[in-house]
């Protein structure tokens, strides 16, 4: 009976308490792997952002728990990250570290506008040769910006620009600290090796207790090491995971919400690319609109509890995954691990040296630029890797903001040149067998037009064979006559409307044209005002016979307005698809 089925078949009730705690029971370990990763990471890359560490801490905490709770990725870390400190960094040079927390929230407004108008459909689109010259040139940034705390200089005035910083850090090479020196070298050399080796293991947070020691014992002179510490620049660290920061009127102005856009898109396409790499690791599939809702939540909370700008982490998503994650509730494990460890170890970490800290930041650098791509990208298509190469160099040297919109615009420019190039095909029924022309054919046979039409003595002969086309048989056609079936392929639009033209004239010398229009999938006012230009020059001024063919139902509703569509629907002379129409088309012969 139907009673039986359904009672066969209900599902044992869980409560929603036992359900929670056998999503932490999966999760526990996952989540704190990642915090013992999280946590310094954090402190360093806020630290790199022109920051405090606090402010890292308190980012990690409240972007995490409000991705982990509202994101669309089931297995994304979100926090400080590489890819927004070098960004973050120009804009405290630009006004000053307290703006963090304000950016942080334009960061949010921002993504609540991408999320409302659906923008993710389209972030994803960026040109991947830019992406890869935007991430070398913050890579090198972040990188660079460490000089100081690698030499073990003393606090240095700040520039307004990349390279000025750099000279002024070399300039003061005589002070350099050898120990500081040779602590940034073993920790970078270490951490680097031993994450290639067993990535699975925090390894930062390891390599963070040892310089913690180190730092520990030269602070309380127990051996004889003289380096900057956390506590060297910013004092204690006393962790508030509520602080109201204070805003200045100052900040509001376009100067900041201009140089606030690009890291709100930097940290909408990094969270996107990190589920995005997390779906393929885990066969799972990701909802992006949610995402980037959940993104906006983060910032927000980080941008009012006095956080900093927060975007998903790939190396710590993946850590996440690998280290057993089945859920989300692994990040709410992450944010949560974060806070308890932080106010049982924050204290420690004021013994943390800056050169350990360069150290892990030039790793996370390193491990951005993904060289095989670059290699690759060398390889096949020497354009698309000048680009990238060029978008780096304009982030280094004047600001990331300027290295992307040059990207843009020279991806766009490209890409509106190569569809100015109008992809067609071109049959000529003149002899047996038909012959099949290419573009670049046709534009050879373009390019040797005189003022009145074409040279002497062209025929088909000229081009390569081709099957017969299954919608052009020969064999209703009389020899004598020459027709063509020209076929537009993509769109026709006002772009790529005069190759067309050019194209057409030169079949100017044909007893007949079919233009087929079955695989255009998109036509523009320009591009009907072109084709009927085309139906008209070769009407009166060349006396051809022109008929379309292949006319959809989103072509009919775009061109049966118009006066000469409606004179060649009248004549005949516009047909759907298929043999009847050329057997219609050929019965006017």
């Amino acid at each position: 009976s139907y009673t039986h089925l359904a009672s066969s078949e209900t599902v044992p009730y869980v409560s929603p308490l036992r359900r929670a705690w056998g999503g932490i029971k999966d999760n526990w370990k996952a989540g704190g792997t990642v915090a013992l990763v999280n946590l310094p990471l954090s402190i360093s890359l806020a630290v790199a952002s022109s920051s405090t560490p606090v402010a890292g801490v308190v980012t990690a905490f409240w972007s995490g728990l409000g991705a982990s709770i509202f994101g669309g990725s089931e297995y994304n870390i979100v926090g400080p990250t590489g890819a927004l400190s070098g960004l973050l960094g120009h804009l405290v040079q630009r006004f000053d570290v307290d703006c963090l927390p304000f950016v942080a929230i334009i960061v949010a407004i921002v993504t609540f506008l991408a999320y409302l108008l659906k923008f993710e459909r389209y972030v994803l689109l960026v040109p991947v040769s830019v992406m890869e010259g935007f991430t070398l040139g913050i890579a090198f940034i972040i990188a660079a910006n460490q000089l100081n705390f690698a030499m073990g200089l003393p606090p240095l005035p700040g520039q307004e620009s990349l390279i000025a910083n750099v000279i002024q850090n070399l300039s003061h090479s005589s002070d350099a600290n050898w120990q500081a020196i040779v602590m940034f070298l073993a920790s970078f050399v270490m951490l680097l090796g031993f994450i290639k080796l067993q990535p699975r293991v925090p390894w930062v947070m390891v390599i963070s207790f040892a310089g913690i020691l180190f730092g520990w014992l030269g602070a309380n002179n127990y051996m004889d090491l003289t380096v900057y510490t956390l506590h060297s620049r910013y004092g204690n660290l006393d962790l508030h995971v509520v602080s109201i920061p204070s805003f200045k009127n100052a900040y509001i102005s376009w100067d900041i919400v201009f140089g606030t856009i690009p890291v709100a898109f930097v940290a909408i396409l990094e969270s996107l690319i990190s589920a995005k790499i997390a779906d393929k690791m885990t066969k799972t599939t990701f909802d992006s609109s949610r995402e980037v809702l959940g993104l906006g939540i983060a910032n927000l909370l980080s941008g009012v509890f006095g956080g900093i700008p927060a975007t998903a982490a790939l190396a710590r998503t993946a850590l996440n995954i690998k280290s057993g994650a089945k859920s989300r509730v692994s990040g709410l494990v992450n944010a949560a691990a974060v806070l308890v460890l932080s106010l049982f170890l924050l204290q420690l970490f004021v013994y943390l040296p800056l050169p350990v800290v360069a150290a892990q930041v030039c790793v996370v650098a390193v491990r951005m630029v993904d060289v095989s791509s670059l290699v690759h990208l060398f390889r096949a298509d020497k354009y698309k890797f000048s680009k990238a190469m060029l978008v780096a160099i304009v982030c280094i040297v004047k600001d990331p903001t300027w290295g992307i919109c040059v990207g843009f615009v020279i991806s766009l420019l490209r890409f509106s040149e190569k569809l100015a190039y109008g992809h067609s095909e071109v049959i000529l029924y003149n002899q047996n067998p038909a012959v099949l022309v290419s573009n670049e054919e046709m534009d050879a046979r373009v390019n040797n037009l005189t003022p009145y039409g074409l040279r002497p003595g062209w025929d088909a002969n000229g081009f390569r064979n081709a099957p017969v086309d299954p919608d052009f048989p020969v064999a209703h056609f009389q020899p004598s006559e020459k027709v063509a079936l020209y076929r537009v392929a993509g769109a026709l639009t006002f772009v790529n409307s005069q190759s067309h033209l050019k194209r057409l004239e030169a079949l100017q010398d044909c007893d007949a044209i079919i233009i087929s229009l079955r695989y255009c999938f998109f036509l523009d006012m320009e591009g009907s005002d072109v084709l009927e230009d085309i139906v008209e020059e070769l009407n009166s001024d060349f006396s051809c016979r022109v008929y379309l063919t292949g006319i959809g139902s989103f072509l009919t509703a775009a061109l049966k307005s118009k006066k000469w569509y409606q004179d060649k629907v009248a004549a005949g002379e516009v047909f759907e698809c298929g043999q009847a129409d050329i057997a219609r088309t050929k019965s006017q012969y």
